[in-house]
């Protein structure tokens, strides 16, 4: 068994599937990717036992699968635990606890007009079947999170203006008080001067 990281697992997870033993691993040849050198097949019998063709030659091992969706695979004196990285219809990517790689099988009744050589093939075929929805989701966010920051800044700029006008209504308001004021000024002098000629003239 070989490891390997894979780049869009983040990217598709969200898209995995619950791992069940009747619907998932029974009854289905798993070809273990490998860098295309020894041919590897797992096979997932319903007694627990597993058998692990290498170029066809079978040896026996055992497989548990745990309530939490782990894996467990006994081979000879070692024993491995797997924690289910990705599930759908065609592949199985499991995690080797503690492990930041991942070991990856599928369904070779699946893939039989898709040829994999190597990982980026592995990861090409995960994006074309889920990246393009999810891009999709991405652009609708972001245009949708673009509309709102325009919304914001109209609004801003909306505030912005009717803060300058109540600013320079005030203004105004004061300078049309200090106009009446004077006005008032001059007519109560006027009216006094007047007066005052009045006075004189009397």
């Amino acid at each position: 068994m070989k490891y390997y990281l894979l780049n869009t697992i983040q990217r598709v997870k969200q898209y995995s599937k619950q791992l069940d033993a009747e619907s998932v691993l029974y009854n289905k040849n798993w070809i273990v990717f490998n860098d295309g050198e020894d041919k590897e097949q797992f096979i997932f019998r319903p007694n627990k036992e597993l058998l692990i063709s290498r170029n066809g030659i079978v040896s026996k091992a055992k497989w548990e699968l745990l309530a939490t969706g782990t894996i467990l695979i006994e081979m000879g004196e070692l024993t491995y635990l797997f924690n289910a990285a990705f599930k759908d219809n065609t592949f199985l990517i499991l995690q080797l606890d503690g492990n930041k790689d991942y070991l990856i099988m599928y369904d070779h009744n699946l893939m039989v007009d898709n040829v994999i050589k190597s990982i980026q093939d592995i990861e090409n075929q995960l994006d074309k079947r889920y990246i393009p929805a999810n891009s999709t989701t991405d652009s609708k966010e972001i245009i949708i999170e673009k509309k709102s920051e325009e919304e914001i800044e109209a609004e801003r700029l909306k505030q912005e203006k009717l803060r300058r006008e109540t600013f320079e209504a005030k203004k105004e308001q004061k300078r049309e008080t200090k106009r009446f004021i004077i006005a008032l000024v001059l007519v109560f002098a006027l009216i006094g001067i007047l007066a005052g000629f009045g006075m004189l003239l009397g």
